[in-house]
């Protein structure tokens, strides 16, 4: 639990600064410090940085049981993706890369590459082309100039989409000719199905340079595909019908609202569904996108 970290504006520093946080398992604090900066460990009393959180000192500890190294480790590779569209295409470096999609959106060739060889992998990115209802086929490999001009800069390997209403011979697209919603479309579906994905991670503006009902069925999609491979995922979304794409009647899948209250702080509550099957059934399949529209959920300004 950790119940300070902050960087005074007044006084600011390269890094945060942990103030009170601990660690406990079993309803036993196995690691803390104090706003003093006093740090104890595995009952152990240490001395400790006031950039560096406790959990340093107990992650790599055989003393430490698997399952908190575990989730520790689970937090230490979360990663916040944000894709934005000129690195999607191949045509713009990702600042942030990472195994195996960068958080802007790069490296997406190489995961299609690797995923299509892959029956679990295979089956997302035809989920992905399902949604895409001009493409016949995806492929990834080296740039061809014979459908990328020489001026357009590209990556090794580029996402090549085959549309199915041009001539043939003339109908392979990169990912510099494509919509950047068939691009976001396979980024996440990648993102969800890869086994090298962190194992809990974040997706902002998850319904962006989609049109609400694709981003309806990619919430579906991407759910089902993330915990096939047991992910744990956050989503921001301001579209109506992602919410609609959510099977709330299953305790695995949650629904929050975040608000910030009179003196700016952030709360974030959860929406109770207890029966989400009579939800439907008496407001129809819009049940829970119409309840936000209405301000009923939260999680809605007051305008």
């Amino acid at each position: 639990m950790l119940d300070r970290l902050t960087n005074p504006k007044h006084r600011p520093g390269p890094y945060w600064v942990f103030g009170n946080e601990s660690l406990d398992e079993n309803n036993r604090t196995i690691a803390s410090r104090s706003p003093h900066g006093k740090a104890t460990a595995l009952g152990l009393s240490v001395p400790l940085e006031n950039n560096r959180s406790v959990t340093t000192l107990v992650r790599a500890s055989q003393r430490t049981s698997v399952h908190v190294r575990s989730f520790l480790a689970a937090l230490d590779d979360f990663a916040i993706f944000a894709p934005v569209t000129p690195v999607l295409r191949g045509i713009a470096p990702d600042t942030a890369p990472r195994s195996p999609v960068g958080l802007y959106g790069g490296q997406l060739a190489e995961a299609v590459a690797l995923l299509s060889t892959q029956t679990s992998g295979a089956r997302a990115v035809a989920e992905a082309l399902s949604m895409i209802d001009w493409a016949k086929k995806v492929t990834a490999g080296e740039p061809k100039r014979s459908f990328i001009s020489p001026s357009v800069p590209t990556s090794r390997i580029v996402v090549e989409f085959q549309d199915r209403f041009m001539s043939k011979g003339r109908n392979t697209l990169s990912g510099y000719d494509a919509s950047e919603g068939a691009l976001y479309l396979l980024f996440m579906l990648v993102l969800a199905a890869h086994s090298q994905s962190p194992r809990v991670f974040a997706v902002d503006n998850f319904d962006q340079a989609l049109n609400p009902r694709t981003g309806r069925e990619l919430t579906r999609a991407f759910i089902r595909n993330a915990m096939a491979v047991d992910r744990q995922v956050l989503l921001t979304t301001h579209n109506p019908l992602v919410l609609d794409g959510l099977d709330l009647g299953d305790e695995r899948i949650r629904l929050f609202t975040v608000n910030r209250d009179r003196r700016g702080h952030t709360n974030v509550k959860r929406v109770p569904v207890r029966d989400f099957s009579g939800l439907k059934r008496k407001h129809g399949e819009h049940a829970v996108s119409r309840l936000w529209i209405e301000g009923r959920l939260g999680g809605m300004p007051d305008v």
